[in-house]
């Protein structure tokens, strides 16, 4: 708003001393010293004013220029300062980046480094059940009842094994255990020896023999109910044959494995 009021006064005075000028030269003044005296006085003081104009309006736009170099140099340095903000927003976004892009390699490496491992104890598991199985027999696991995977042989017999289902309710593991020869036995003497007391021991054959055979005790040793007892004598035939196996049927109320058996005395 100054500089308008300024420059609006420099524009009277100089139509002001225009005016003047061309005036004098219209109408020269008569030899009066008071016009004459007037004449210089208007002159001198419209130069005077439009001079201190002049000064005024050129320290106000010294003032403004300097005022807009303030304002262009803050400017320039928020310019700077943003800018500076941003190379640190990239420098942490290309850390954060380079962190993430380890982070995802250790992973990668800790997963394959696991998945060698798994595979390690994975064949070495298997080597080792191998190798169990190679130095000793397999016993098999049905329904809490164990047999064994290999029969057990004494004197020309072999004593085969295997789980059944039982009869007894009081009982309810059964094994069918058979007995096979290699050449007629009589009399039959045998003790099978068993990790738990048998309650119920049955016989049977795979083919019915002639009704003059003779039989004799089957039957859980009185003192110690874990050992079964055969004791078969014929009448003039072998009681077990290599054709005529003997079948007996255990039943216990706790799983049946077999640990051993015997020949009695002839």
């Amino acid at each position: 708003m100054v500089d308008i009021f300024v420059s609006a006064s420099l524009a009277a005075l100089t139509m002001v001393m225009a005016y003047l000028g061309v005036h004098v030269t219209l109408h020269p003044p008569n030899e009066s010293p008071r016009a004459q005296y007037l004449y210089k006085l208007g002159f001198f003081v419209c130069g005077l004013l439009a001079v201190a104009l002049v000064i005024t309006q050129g320290v106000r736009a010294g003032r403004s220029q300097r005022r807009s170099a303030n304002e262009i140099s803050d400017l320039k340095g928020t310019v700077v300062s943003v800018r500076g903000q941003l190379g640190n927003v990239e420098t942490a976004t290309a850390l954060l980046r380079s962190e993430q892009t380890a982070e995802i390699a250790r992973r990668q490496q800790a997963e394959k480094d696991l998945a060698l491992i798994v595979q390690g104890s994975g064949k070495a598991v298997r080597e080792g059940v191998v190798a169990d199985i190679k130095k000793s027999p397999i016993s098999v696991q049905i329904n809490g009842q164990a047999a064994t995977a290999q029969p057990l042989e004494v004197e020309q017999l072999k004593l085969f094994s295997e789980v059944e289902n039982s009869t007894h309710t009081d009982a309810p593991y059964a094994m069918k255990v058979t007995l096979q020869s290699t050449t007629p036995i009589d009399p039959l003497r045998v003790a099978i020896r068993c990790t738990h007391e048998i309650k119920y021991v049955e016989m049977s054959y795979h083919v019915m023999p002639s009704p003059d055979f003779g039989y004799g005790g089957i039957e859980p040793y009185k003192d110690d109910h874990t050992i079964v007892i055969v004791n078969m004598t014929g009448n003039g035939k072998a009681p077990i044959r290599p054709d005529l196996p003997l079948i007996l049927h255990l039943a216990s109320a706790e799983p049946i494995v077999i640990k051993s058996f015997e020949r009695g005395p002839r």
